[in-house]
């Protein structure tokens, strides 16, 4: 049996049901199939900035043979019996219910337990973003708090290949915005994309301080 999770604001590509079978008999071994999340509606600002974010969250993940290192509720499927025999659970009695990233704290759970996660882009779902820029910059600021609490729980070394300094970060979004079709020609946008951006990361240093004092 496999159980499969997508958010109440996403829909499933119509042969998302089909393709997640075919994956998890393809990997056999793998615990959890991580899916591809498309932000919709695409040309909203929100959506432009979250799916920027998604893809380089999921690159940084990504390793050989499709082995993912982290995961998403928004569409992920786990073999129910690996899945209640490992005795993996989400932490929302925790922080992780105030901040969310329990999905991320699970990956570690599993990560911990050497169970494997893979990814394949044929599994598809279209996420609706925040309707508005400060509900978005809102979820920004938690997922910021919610990488310092991972940080605090699981370490340094769980996020090797994740770039916190700012600086660099930014010039490495502004070159994807300059390579988008969506927004390559759209300069205007610049700074206040780089500045929805840059919350999470802000948050994330205010986080580290907070967490210290737990």
């Amino acid at each position: 049996d496999i159980v499969t999770t997508i958010d109440d604001d996403a829909i499933a590509d119509n042969h998302w049901i089909e393709h997640m079978i075919q994956v998890h008999s393809r990997f056999s071994t793998a615990v959890a199939i991580q899916g591809r999340i498309f932000s919709m509606p695409r040309n909203s600002l929100t959506s432009i900035v979250e799916q920027l974010h998604i893809e380089k969250w999921f690159l940084r993940h990504l390793h050989e043979d499709n082995v993912f290192s982290t995961m998403s509720t928004k569409n992920i499927s786990l073999k129910r019996k690996d899945y209640f025999l490992d005795n993996l659970q989400f932490q929302e009695k925790k922080l992780y219910g105030i901040y969310g990233s329990e999905d991320v704290d699970m990956a570690y759970q599993m990560g911990k337990k050497k169970i494997s996660i893979r990814y394949d882009s044929s599994i598809q779902v279209y996420h609706t973003e925040r309707p508005t820029i400060w509900k978005y910059i809102e979820q920004q600021y938690r997922k910021g708090m919610a990488s310092s609490l991972i940080q605090k729980d699981w370490g340094r070394v769980m996020h090797k290949n994740t770039t916190h300094f700012l600086v660099p970060k930014m010039i490495d979004v502004l070159i994807t915005l300059l390579k988008n079709p969506l927004t390559q020609k759209k300069f205007y946008l610049y700074p206040f994309l780089l500045g929805i951006y840059s919350v999470a990361d802000i948050a994330y240093y205010r986080g580290k301080t907070k967490m210290n004092e737990i």
